[in-house]
């Protein structure tokens, strides 16, 4: 890991080659490399959670159900980065989504044959 670097350009042909950084790294702007891995930041986003008073863990993540994305307040879901699942991929994050769309759905059906 390098800290207080920015990447400015990637180069190579058909695959990723070097990278050009902001600052010098060992007497060099350019890192020799065979691949990248892009993380956009990490500040989780979970104000809008709050004041509903869904769970947060001590990264302000929200806290869910794995099995199905729940929180701990009924009908409230989460999925992606401001879940507390240790794997933060847009694949990973995708299927959440997935999951937590589903188990919405079925809350809602749930709630409108209580209610009719």
């Amino acid at each position: 890991m390098i800290n207080n670097t920015n990447v400015i350009e990637i180069k190579g042909k058909q695959f990723v080659e070097s990278v050009i950084l902001d600052k010098e790294y060992k007497g060099s702007k350019e890192l020799i490399l065979n691949g990248i891995f892009v993380a956009i930041g990490h500040d989780v986003l979970s104000e809008l959670a709050i004041p509903l008073g869904v769970k947060l863990n001590e990264k302000k993540e929200i806290v869910i159900n794995h099995k199905n994305s729940s929180t701990n307040v009924p009908g409230i879901y989460a999925a992606g980065d401001v879940a507390d699942k240790p794997f933060k991929q847009a694949i990973t994050g995708v299927a959440e989504g997935c999951t937590a769309a589903h188990s919405a759905y079925e809350f809602i059906q749930k709630e409108k044959i209580e209610t009719t």
